[in-house]
């Protein structure tokens, strides 16, 4: 595997091989460990013809080749194969591109490991808030109504930057709620 930067400070350019040395045609799946990755291309010659795949934090979870969190491309290698897999990765911040070449099994469940992490930190916090907020309302303290609303915010913020939301379905703009959380945090 090797990278190499693009024409700018958040593009890259990463080429992945992926080797079939059974008989059989095998389903492999390059999983990148970052969820957070704006566009992932995946650009793959199969038959004289340039196959194009798209995902990211622009692509919607049900448009993805993968309709996964964790973003993950899904390719089918013929038996006995080599398969180079060249991904263009462009972010508006800091890239991680560590990745890895996965069965479909491990990338699903690797995926609902990360979801499950997220979402008891969220249920975390959650309790957190309830907490402070039945302390805020028995003692009628402004200070716990803060901290309360503070940990609303931040529950808020953070089940739109793990995008649980968006796994679980619920349709929150995450730009908008994230302003919104910073304008409360000012």
């Amino acid at each position: 595997d090797q990278v190499s930067p693009g024409f700018s400070d958040s593009t890259y350019w990463l080429r992945v091989n992926l080797s079939n040395r059974s008989d059989q045609p095998s389903e492999q799946v390059v999983q990148f460990h970052s969820h957070a990755l704006s566009e992932v291309i995946a650009y793959r010659q199969l038959a004289g013809q340039l196959e194009r795949f798209h995902s990211g934090t622009r692509v919607p979870l049900d448009r993805r080749p993968m309709p996964s969190t964790l973003l993950s491309f899904p390719f089918e290698i013929p038996a006995n194969a080599d398969h180079w897999i060249y991904f263009k990765v462009a972010n508006e911040f800091e890239i991680a591109l560590g990745h890895s070449i996965l069965s479909p099994v491990q990338a699903i469940d690797k995926n609902t490991k990360f979801v499950w992490t997220n979402a008891l930190i969220a249920c975390a916090i959650l309790v957190l808030f309830i907490y402070n907020a039945l302390i805020a309302s028995a003692t009628a303290s402004r200070l716990y109504v803060a901290y309360s609303l503070f940990l609303l915010a931040s529950l808020v913020t953070f089940l739109v930057s793990s995008r649980l939301t968006e796994q679980w379905g619920w349709l929150i703009d995450r730009h908008s709620t994230g302003y919104a959380a910073l304008a409360f945090f000012a």
